[in-house]
This record gives C-alpha cells, structure tokens and sequence, in this order.
C-alpha cells in the first residue's frame, strides 16, 4: 500500500508541486485581502488566517468528493444534455453504469492533490492557533 502510494506520488510530483503552489498563493491572497481590509489588527490576523484555512479546506474536501464520485450523477446528466444538444455523433456511454465504471478506471490512475490542500489548510489552521495563544497572552 505505501509503496503505490509512493509510486503515486513520483509519477504526479508535478500536480503536486502546481497545486501546493496554487494552495499557498490562494491562501496568502484571502489572507492579506482580510489583513489589510479589517484594520491590520490582530483579529484581522486571526480571521485572514482562519477564513484562508477553512476555504482552502473547504476546497480540499469538495475535490475529494469528487473523487470519491460524489458528483458521478450530475456530471452524467449535464455530458447526456450537453451531448444531446451539440454533438454530432452518438454519445460515448450507453448508460450511468458505463459512465461511472469508467470514471473509476480514471480516478484509480489520478493522484491525491486533495491531500495537498487539505495539508496547506493545516498550516493556516496552525498559524491560527499561534496567533491565538499569542493573542491570549498579551491580554
């Protein structure tokens, strides 16, 4: 099990590497627009940090849900409307069971990218909790 996850990590390193990236420079920019909107206080450290660490959370979530298949249905109805309305020829899939078995051959071979962003939500989440002792000891 580790070793797949290990051969899973080398072969999509550049995924990985995009979204930390993406994560981390999402997360800066929800943090410095709270900043420097609220008054450059402490509580606008406090809730940058925090509303960061929850949306990219958030974010990290809604991706493994996807993943998990959560959406298979509404994707399908939308390929089926859309398909029906402007492609030429027939659709690829004969039904919803076609549909969702090839999805899972896809998402088997996809990497975890969820997990970077869940971990980049930890960090904002661990800056919150410094800040917060921080902020408690000064009062």
């Amino acid at each position: 099990m580790l070793h797949k996850f290990i051969e899973n990590i080398r072969k999509h390193l550049k995924t990985y590497v995009i979204t930390l990236v993406v994560s981390i420079v999402v997360g800066l920019t929800i943090f410095l627009l709270y900043y420097f909107l609220k008054g450059q206080g402490m509580l606008a450290l406090l809730d940058g940090t925090g509303v960061a660490g929850v949306t990219l959370l958030g974010i990290g979530l809604l991706c493994l849900m996807a993943r998990l298949g959560a959406f298979d249905t509404m994707s399908y109805g939308f390929k089926q409307m859309f398909s029906s309305m402007f492609a030429k020829e027939a659709n690829q899939y004969n039904d919803m069971a076609d549909y969702k078995e090839d999805r899972r051959i896809k998402r088997e071979s996809a990497s975890y990218y969820y997990i970077v962003m869940i971990a980049v939500s930890a960090l904002f989440f661990i800056a919150f909790i410094v800040l917060e002792i921080y902020r408690s000891t000064l009062h």
